[in-house]
């Protein structure tokens, strides 16, 4: 079977592997089990698709979201920098009120959420919690907050029509675009998330901060670790590692 190769190939060497699963799959299982090899390629398929999917993230590399977070502007360097130091949900981001920001502790409360455009509280309790910032980090927002201009919504994102941003819409209209013009694979705002949790685990994290940081909910089958809201100092740690990785190039 083929190995993958560089990620300017990932998108062949996707292709490659599914080909060559479902040929080996084929011709080594009796035909009544085709079935449990429709099931088997499926799985194997969508492993490999989410490894395309990944793209710049895969294994936690810091370059992409580094160039990313220098080159773009405005609001959106600073939503970038926290999407990808705290692992956020591109919701969440956009839910981000000023008054979540405690930037004399290097704390981020996370209590909204924006989906279809609208404000509203996250739907599990996992998901209310407090985070742990670097000290870079905090001294971006602190500089970017004195230009910060007063909504009804108190928001720390708008669009230009002064409504919560949408995760597509700054995927179709800033991102992408940007990622373009740098010469890298355009991808999602959870692309962020991703690679907040491969740097993590690249940093050596412990598990149990991991799960606290990207509110995973308790009990998951992933993570089997019990959720806390408050920020342990394990995970200021794990801030001022991510803050050393991202603004490196800021």
């Amino acid at each position: 079977m083929r190995s993958v190769g560089q990620p300017k190939s990932r998108h062949c060497s996707v292709i490659c592997l599914c080909s060559d699963f479902k040929q080996v799959a084929k011709s080594i299982l009796p035909t009544r089990n085709r079935s449990a090899v429709k099931q088997i390629f499926n799985i194997v398929a969508s492993c490999l698709r989410f490894e395309l999917i990944s793209g710049w993230i895969h294994l936690g590399r810091t370059a992409a979201p580094n160039r990313i977070i220098a080159a773009a502007e405005g609001q959106y360097k600073t939503l970038y920098w926290i999407a990808a130091e705290t692992g956020m949900r591109p919701g969440e981001l956009c839910g981000l009120a000023v008054s979540d920001l405690n930037l004399p502790n290097l704390t981020i409360r996370i209590r909204h959420s924006v989906w279809g455009g609208q404000l509203q509280t996250p739907k599990t309790a996992n998901a209310l919690r407090n985070l742990a910032i670097s000290p870079q980090l905090a001294e971006h927002l602190s500089g970017y907050l004195s230009q910060w201009s007063s909504n009804p919504m108190g928001l720390r994102f708008l669009s230009t029509v002064g409504k919560p941003l949408h995760p597509s819409c700054v995927r179709r209209d800033h991102l992408e675009p940007l990622c373009k013009s740098l010469g890298i694979q355009p991808k999602g705002m959870r692309a962020f998330r991703h690679c907040s949790a491969s740097m993590m685990d690249q940093a050596g994290v412990p598990l149990k901060v991991r799960q606290e940081r990207l509110g995973h909910a308790p009990g998951s089958k992933v993570t089997m670790v019990h959720y806390t809201h408050s920020v342990s100092e394990d995970g200021r740690i794990a801030a001022a590692k991510m803050g050393e990785l991202l603004s490196a190039a800021v």
